[in-house]
């Protein structure tokens, strides 16, 4: 935050991997759907659950449009481990 902050940005806001992966997706929809996203990195897992579609991608605040995200320090390198033994 404090690099970009100096920077020259004035509003910096940060945005769950697995929801700025969502809005890309987003841009797909033609109606509203509930979409789960999920991020398995090689040290942690993150899903969030969205609710996302055309009525959503105007929006600048888009708390309401978050209806659950969570993670756990699983990821994939603890599966290459697992398969290897």
């Amino acid at each position: 935050e404090r690099a970009a902050k100096r920077a020259g940005f004035r509003d910096v806001v940060f945005q769950y991997e697995p929801v700025a992966a969502g809005l890309d997706y987003e841009a797909t929809l033609q109606e509203e759907k509930r979409v789960l996203v999920v991020d398995i990195g090689g040290g942690t897992t993150d899903c969030s659950l969205l609710l996302m579609g055309p009525q959503w991608r105007s929006r600048l605040d888009r708390e309401a449009s978050l209806l659950g995200h969570s993670g756990c320090r699983i990821g994939g390198n603890d599966l290459d481990i697992a398969l290897a033994f």
